[in-house]
Order: structure tokens, then C-alpha cells, then sequence
């Protein structure tokens, strides 16, 4: 499922050092950090892989941190954050299905993940996005995950993606 790893048990006070990358995120330096995964689809398979896939992701019923936190302002001291539960979390804003016009070549996978990773995420809900993109030329997919980095670290990001892998089908 998407929720696979708990970098770190999860206060809702927001860390100094998390405050920081939201406080000295901008535009034209955005605080996220990303992966860009490439995968056959399985020999075979029956249907559209990238799609069912995506209807998996969104089946999830249970959606833990940080992946259902977002960033709520705190009164206390001017511009501190803390989390808050998202109680209207909507997984089809977060988990999104692309196409790339066939063939999909790397140039305009490239192309498109630039854009997707030059745009701030939405501070209003839970600052992590995923994209199935399908159509790349050789019967693959890639997978474009991005995660404010108030959220996650490199080691948390490479943890979370080794534990949703497998070498089997099943």
C-alpha cells in the first residue's frame, strides 16, 4: 500500500529543524525531495497495469503519518507550525495517473517530471504527491513520488521505497 514506512514517530509539534524547511521554502526554491522510479509491466498482464495500480493505491483504507499529516499554523509564536490529521484527506488528489504521448520516450518523461517537481505542493493538505505515469516506450512505467522534506529525509525516502519493492509478482 502507500503507507509503508513511519520514518520517525511522528509529534505533532513540528520539529525546529522540519520548521525550517517549510519557513525557507520558496518559489523558486521549493523544499521537496523526490523519486523517479522505472518498472516493467509484468509480461502479460491483462488490463491496464499503471491503472489497476492506481485503484490499489486508492483502495488503501487506512492512511498513517506522515502521509495523512499537514501542516496546521500555530498561534503561539508568529509562523510556527505544528501537524494536524488531515480529516479530509482525498487520495485521488495525492496519488494522480499520467500518460505520456506514445512512445514515451525518456525526454518526455523527463521533460514531464521537471515540471511536476518545479511546482510547490498545496501546504492545505498532506505535502507528499505520487504519480503513475504510463505510456514509456520498452512496456514500462515510471512512478514520480514527491514528499516535502519536513516530512522526510533521504534514508526515510529510500527506506519507504525498498520496503513497497518486491521481486515477485505476488
Amino acid at each position: 500500500g502507500i503507507i509503508l514506512l513511519r520514518r520517525r514517530k511522528f509529534n505533532m509539534k513540528m520539529s525546529p529543524l522540519d520548521f525550517l524547511f517549510l519557513a525557507m521554502e520558496t518559489v523558486e526554491n521549493p523544499a521537496h525531495v523526490a523519486s523517479l522510479g522505472i518498472y516493467e509491466i509484468p509480461e502479460g498482464y491483462p488490463g491496464n497495469f499503471v491503472r489497476d495500480l492506481r485503484d490499489r493505491l486508492l483502495a488503501q483504507s487506512e492512511v498513517s503519518p506522515p502521509f495523512n499529516l499537514r501542516v496546521k499554523p500555530q498561534g503561539i509564536l508568529p509562523g510556527w507550525y505544528e501537524w494536524e490529521a488531515d480529516a479530509n484527506l482525498d487520495l485521488k488528489f495525492h496519488v494522480r495517473h499520467s500518460a505520456l504521448p506514445k512512445p514515451g520516450s525518456m525526454d518526455d518523461l523527463l521533460e514531464l517530471v521537471a515540471r511536476l517537481h518545479a511546482r510547490m505542493m498545496d501546504r492545505a493538505r498532506p505535502l507528499w504527491e505520487c504519480y503513475l505515469i504510463e505510456g514509456l516506450k520498452g512496456n514500462r512505467f515510471a512512478v514520480y513520488i514527491k514528499m516535502h522534506h519536513s516530512t522526510i529525509d533521504g534514508a526515510g525516502g529510500m527506506e519507504m521505497i525498498e520496503n513497497g519493492l518486491s521481486m515477485t509478482p505476488n
